[in-house]
């Protein structure tokens, strides 16, 4: 699916119209030798040459009006009252070779990974699915209420995971919303941990796509200021060290931009965790107010219309040509 259609391939079909086009010019070209070699010409024969021109034009305009209609034309949105009740959350851990510093212990991506085990443990029965993320982002686990599944695979969580270098959180931001059932009345969080470094893509241009769809995103930086000296070439054969700190700021400009309950927490912070855990669990509870979510408008029926006319008014011209015979 891309932004303006839901089923693109389908497009292909409108293509169907040339060949199509082709065939009727050469059996008109046949009518017209058959008209003239039985004497017809003058005023009737150019009427008839006329209404078979535009009945062409109109068949063809609308099998591509119901080609469009087919592949699920969408653009523009509207805002819809929707109710909240329950919570939904993804993870996004940043899974890039930044992460592997040791200026918290153990290192920065294993307490991330301890983090998100005991929010999942303390958050029974609310579905959570994990996405990782290096330059290129991965569902890796679906939303599920199974916490085994996550706690396999945050275990083993490490940058050979993926194979795309640098790091994008906007990438695992786009990422975590395709996760979540397009049609669902539970409150969504995405918890974003990350020491801030961005080398691809915008978390900014990310978040302003959760705050039109109304989910929550709460930033947690992971390192310290001060930071760590980490090799940016790994290898016995070339060395150059460069020091990684925590980019409080990219992270806190994500979670502002996604407005709404969405914050930056510095992940280190005593209390942190319980911030969030209640937090999520008073939506999960109780449900939050109701809320203007932002829904893409599909566009098929207008072109279900388009083909409908463009149909009818053929046949129309089809008729008054016999009529005239």
């Amino acid at each position: 699916m891309n932004k303006y259609f839901e089923r693109p391939l389908v497009l292909l079909a409108t293509f169907a119209v040339i060949p199509a086009a082709i065939f009727v010019i050469y059996r008109f070209k046949r009518i017209c030798e058959q008209l003239l070699i039985s004497g017809h010409t003058g005023l009737g024969r150019r009427f008839f040459s006329a209404s078979i021109y535009f009945r062409t034009i109109l068949f063809s305009l609308a099998w591509v009006f119901l080609s469009l209609a087919a592949s699920g034309p969408q653009w523009g949105t509207r805002f819809e009252l929707v109710r909240e009740q329950g919570s939904t959350i993804i993870f996004a851990l940043d899974i890039s070779r930044s992460m592997t510093v040791s200026d918290i212990s153990p290192d920065r991506l294993s307490f991330a990974a301890q983090y998100i085990s005991l929010l999942a443990e303390e958050l029974q029965g609310i579905p959570c699915g994990l996405v990782l993320f290096k330059g290129d982002a991965v569902l890796s686990i679906p939303l599920t209420t199974d916490r085994r599944a996550l706690m396999d695979m945050l275990s083993i969580a490490n940058p050979d995971m993926i194979s795309v270098p640098g790091s994008s959180p906007g990438s695992a931001l786009n990422t975590a919303v395709k996760a979540f059932p397009s049609a669902q009345a539970a409150s969504r969080y995405i918890l974003l941990f990350s020491d801030g470094e961005e080398t691809a893509g915008s978390i900014a241009d990310a978040a302003s796509e959760l705050k039109a769809k109304g989910i929550t995103l709460i930033t947690l930086g992971v390192g310290t200021k001060s930071g760590a000296e980490l090799d940016a070439f790994p290898g016995p054969d070339k060395t150059r060290m460069h020091r990684t700190q925590l980019n409080e700021g990219l992270l806190k400009e994500g979670a502002q931009v996604a407005g709404g309950e969405s914050r930056y927490i510095f992940a280190s912070e005593p209390g942190s965790a319980l911030s969030i855990i209640t937090q999520i669990q008073s939506d999960s509870l109780s449900g939050r107010k109701t809320v203007h979510t932002a829904k893409i408008v599909k566009r098929y029926p207008l072109f279900l219309i388009g083909a409908l006319l463009s149909f009818s008014l053929a046949l129309a011209i089809g008729g008054s040509v016999w009529k005239k015979s």
